[in-house]
């Protein structure tokens, strides 16, 4: 069985991927910040502490935390925390949730290659993530 952590599992698409991770028999640690309601009780909830304390090795971590209405603070403490998901598990694969904030104000269909125009606040912190 696969072990995967979910970062901001108390999320839109946080709680939706712990879900499919369960239906697909992976055992998930489910990492919340400050509600977790809406978090499937079958996974081992927990605070980024408490996860960054496990001794378990996880095969993935899912790092979709953050929020747009966030201040500078927060959105630091938040690539902050992804640092030391990294340095506590370096054998983990590491898939990183991005935004379509990094790019900014953009008038075109976006792309993977599409330019980066005046990204705001959130959509910096995603690019320095």
């Amino acid at each position: 069985m696969k072990l995967s952590i979910v970062v901001g599992a108390n999320g839109f698409l946080g709680s939706n991927l712990v879900n499919k991770l369960l239906q697909n028999d992976n055992e998930v640690i489910a990492v919340y910040n400050s509600n977790y309601e809406s978090i499937n009780k079958k996974a081992k909830i927990v605070t980024v502490n408490e996860a960054l304390n496990l001794s378990d090795n996880p095969n993935c971590i899912y790092f979709l935390s953050g929020n747009y209405t966030y201040n500078h603070e927060s959105l630091i403490e938040i690539n902050e925390d992804l640092i030391k998901f990294c340095k506590k598990f370096p054998n983990a694969k590491i898939i990183y949730i991005s935004s379509t904030n990094v790019y900014g104000a953009n008038d075109e269909v976006l792309s993977e290659t599409s330019a980066f125009k005046n990204p705001g606040l959130y959509g910096l912190s995603k690019l320095s993530g």
